[in-house]
């Protein structure tokens, strides 16, 4: 009888936890002096900036006062924390065979040698061009890069003609190597989730639109 009581116990336990939502197992949320309403199911992150020199670390931290704010209102996601961490010098092995640009593939991979455990998504933020095998070129200069679902993905900021976006590639960024998300199948230039089509602009991109976020049937 005690054994049964005991277990009821800690099955209503976990349902007040659950309904008040103040803490997410694994995905550790914990909430001190606010409560946080969010469903079980609610993916739980922290966002670690990793910049590679100076003039990145000075965006980072700029961009880091919204990116939570930005992504949590484009879906139904937790950003515990965007954290900036301390500067990283991109070895010149990560470089191309002209030592021009740094790969990005490279990148993501030297990131992934010092992941951290535990439901982080690193963002690594150079200055410096990056480039990749893409649109039938075997090094093209590009803005960002990720690795599907591996929560491991770099921005560059050395083709963003304007800084203040650069939260857009990064929450384009995010939202593939996070959340799986593919490219716009829609194709809306309102969408952070287009396709750049080798010449992006972030102009118009504020949104994540229905058909990304799956509310559209047709």
């Amino acid at each position: 009888m005690k054994k049964l009581s005991f277990l009821l116990l800690a099955v209503f336990g976990l349902l007040v936890s659950c309904n008040n939502k103040t803490e997410v197992q694994n995905n550790v949320l914990t909430t001190n002096d606010t409560t946080e309403y969010l469903d079980c199911t609610t993916p739980v992150c922290t966002i670690l900036l990793q910049p590679y020199d100076k003039t990145a670390e000075k965006y980072a931290k700029d961009v880091s006062k919204t990116l939570k704010e930005r992504i949590e209102s484009m879906d139904y996601i937790c950003v515990q924390q965007v954290k900036v961490l301390p500067i990283k010098q991109l070895p010149d092995t990560l470089l191309n065979q002209a030592k021009t640009r740094y790969r990005a593939t490279k990148i993501l991979d030297f990131q992934k040698q010092s992941h951290y455990k535990g439901h982080h998504v690193i963002i690594g933020v150079t200055s410096s061009d990056i480039s990749t095998s893409i649109h039938g070129y075997q090094d093209y200069g590009i803005q960002g890069l990720a690795y599907m679902g591996q929560e491991n993905c770099v921005v560059s900021t050395y083709r963003l003609k304007n800084k203040k976006d650069l939260w857009k590639p990064m929450v384009h960024e995010f939202f593939h190597a996070f959340m799986h998300m593919p490219h716009c199948p829609a194709d809306d230039p309102t969408c952070i989730m287009q396709d750049g089509h080798g010449k992006p602009n972030w102009t118009k991109r504020t949104k994540i639109c229905n058909k990304c976020l799956g509310y559209d049937a047709q």
